[in-house]
């Protein structure tokens, strides 16, 4: 009885000091991005959904109220990004997969590679054409994978259907990163 008590305590411990930790506070969302990374979010897009997990990682999502578009943008811990095998792009999509299944896309296709200054190093962008598992609406995807900072290796994510301006924002979005 008391090693079914000591396993008990010691997974709920482990849950409440390393469990994810959600929020959709408005306010909070708008904070910890300026702490991940200075980016300009499209004037669309609203803060939807913090998630932290203490020794991985931290992700914020903005999207549209419809679902059209969406931004998401996660910081991995340095000593987690350094371990073999961990790529922070691969972790947003699947947190982004199970946190907000209406963004998740089929195998990408057109895809072009751009290099922009950011911060005054080169850094490769992916952009490509993609259609949404869920609604299989076309959309305009850019992903920027490792961008190293002090607070640890970040990801950017990118995603809106296809109408007349979303190469614009697109451009204006990776402008910002400068």
């Amino acid at each position: 009885m008391a090693l079914v008590i000591a396993f008990g305590a010691g997974g709920a411990f482990y849950h409440f000091r390393y469990g994810d930790r959600t929020s959709e506070n408005y306010h909070a969302i708008q904070e910890k991005t300026k702490e991940l990374i200075k980016i300009e979010v499209p004037e669309r897009l609203w803060p939807r959904l913090l998630v932290t997990r203490p020794d991985v990682m931290t992700m914020v999502v903005y999207a549209t109220k419809n679902d059209e578009s969406c931004l998401a943008i996660i910081s991995c811990v340095p000593s987690w990004a350094r371990e073999r095998g961990n790529r922070p792009d691969r972790l947003l999509q699947s947190v982004l997969e199970q946190y907000c299944p209406q963004f998740n896309t089929e195998r990408w296709t057109g895809t072009e590679e751009r290099e922009i200054p950011v911060r005054g190093a080169p850094q490769r962008v992916k952009i490509a054409s993609s259609f949404r598992t869920d609604d299989h609406k076309e959309v305009r995807i850019a992903s920027l994978d490792n961008l190293q900072t002090e607070r640890g290796t970040i990801a950017v994510y990118y995603q809106s259907s296809i109408h007349s301006s979303t190469d614009d924002e697109i451009d204006r979005l990776l402008k910002s990163l400068r």
